[in-house]
């Protein structure tokens, strides 16, 4: 997610009234997510736990994934 994150914040870095300032928060947020997991792995085992007791959140968190692909696939498409 780190790795990611910061690659993603290389190419993408764009703060201006656009689209592509989506990706730039998601970038950013996968920095977060990775610092995060890193320096507090509690925080992922009680996520895994919660997971693993819930799993009909997977099923919600893959639609919304799903759902932010297609409006990103389309926005560079179309708005380029």
């Amino acid at each position: 997610q780190l790795m990611l994150g910061v690659a993603l914040a290389l190419l993408h870095s764009s703060w201006a009234a656009h689209w592509k300032i989506i990706l730039t928060v998601l970038a950013w947020a996968l920095i977060a997510k990775g610092i995060t997991s890193l320096a507090f792995p509690e925080i992922v085992k009680k996520k895994i736990a919660f997971i693993k007791s819930n799993r009909q959140v997977v099923s919600y968190a893959l639609l919304v994934m799903v759902i932010v692909g297609c409006l990103l696939i389309y926005l560079g498409n179309n708005f380029n």
